[in-house]
Parts: structure tokens; sequence; C-alpha cells
């Protein structure tokens, strides 16, 4: 079966969360410092200013799911729309999603997903 983006993002795509899918694709480009659409464990450790080993593999832990060392920007979306779909607003996440951008540590979200 096609994974289709609106399967990828669908929560995303709603209008009230326009900004955090905004948020989510600024914060994937700034990490991907090479610029070839996928991030490694080096490009996040070197993006996270506190923890950053931890950060980045505890990131690693949640959203890279096949394992393969790399977070592509599906799985990326993929991961952000199912913690909309757990529960949690884009008041929730947008104050979150500022502080990793400041290079803040890495949130557990209560999303099914272990880290």
């Amino acid at each position: 079966s096609r994974t289709t983006m609106t399967d990828i993002s669908g929560e995303l795509d709603k209008e009230e969360n326009k900004n955090v899918k905004m948020k989510v694709i600024k914060m994937f480009e700034s990490m991907d410092i090479n610029k070839d659409g996928k991030l490694i464990l080096s490009e996040a450790e070197s993006f996270f200013k506190s923890f950053k080993t931890l950060t980045a593999k505890a990131m690693f832990n949640e959203v890279d799911v096949d394992g393969n060392k790399e977070i592509t920007l599906d799985e990326w979306l993929v991961f952000w729309n199912n913690v909309i779909k757990s529960g949690y607003t884009a008041a929730d996440v947008e104050p979150e999603l500022d502080s990793l951008m400041m290079g803040e540590a890495w949130v557990d979200w209560e999303d099914g997903r272990a880290t």
C-alpha cells in the first residue's frame, strides 16, 4: 500500500496546525546540514546545544522508525503528525518546537512511542 502525504501529515495539514507544520519543516531543514533530505545522528548532535548526544539519540529512538540511522522528512512529518493525533494541540507543541529550534533538549512526548 502506498503512503500518501495525507497519511503522513493529515493532522498537520489542518488549518489550526499550519504553524506547527511550518516549524517542523523549518527545524528539519535547519538540522539537515548537508541538505541531502536526510538527518543523521551527527547532524542532530551538532544542532542541539544541551545534552547533544543524549538528545540526538532520544530523537532518533522516537523518530527513526525503520531503524536505518537516518530520518527522512516523511518520517519527521509522520512523527509530528502522530504527536498531534495523540491529543497534543498546536498550543502544546509550538512552544516546544521553539525550544528545540534554539537547541534545547528533546522532549519525550506521550505519543505511544518510547525514547
